[in-house]
């Protein structure tokens, strides 16, 4: 956070998404350069129209959360984000090799769990990073070094925290340490 908002400061928010892509292809270059290739092809196929299907649901309700300014146009777009989502969950339940095998999570009971609690958590990291800083930024007026510092506390409080939950999690049953938290 502090380094994006020197980042956001010295060259605007679209320095962000260029310095972190250049971050990303420098090192996708030296593991490719110093790592032996083991990649083969998998002998399964993705089901395609599952894709489709996944980045059509993401673009409409990405559309549709910005388009939610101008009324309808908005609410169509996450409309049909539920519906393509809907016709997502049924596709999955009826091919062979789903992108997403529904009925396994709905088997593996503490495999399902996890996967909520983990998206839970995404949501979690999404609002207290990028909405906040937002807030910080456009609501407060704060400037961007401002708001990356005001969030890189929250790294710290974790640094702290963590080993106590942890030490916690070993004397306590986990569910009351994870519930308190």
């Amino acid at each position: 956070p502090v380094a994006a908002g020197g980042l956001v400061a010295a060259w605007g928010w679209r320095a962000v998404f260029v310095v972190g892509a250049a971050v990303i292809l420098a090192g996708a270059g030296l593991v490719a350069r110093h790592l032996p290739m083991q990649w083969r092809r998998p002998p399964q196929v993705v089901h395609r129209p599952s894709v489709a299907l996944v980045v059509a649901a993401s673009l409409a309700a990405t559309f549709g959360i910005g388009g939610l300014q101008h009324g309808w146009p908005g609410w169509l777009g996450l409309g049909a984000a539920a519906a393509l989502t809907a016709v997502f969950v049924r596709v999955q339940l009826r091919v062979a090799r789903p992108l997403l095998d529904l009925r396994a999570l709905r088997r593996n009971g503490p495999l399902g769990a996890a996967l909520l609690v983990q998206l839970v958590l995404y949501l979690n990291a999404y609002c207290s990073m990028f909405l906040l800083s937002l807030f910080l930024q456009v609501t407060l007026g704060r400037s961007p070094p401002a708001a990356g510092a005001v969030l890189a506390l929250s790294g710290v409080v974790m640094a702290v925290v963590a080993p106590l939950a942890g030490a916690l999690s070993d004397r306590l049953p986990r569910r009351l340490v994870t519930a308190a938290g």
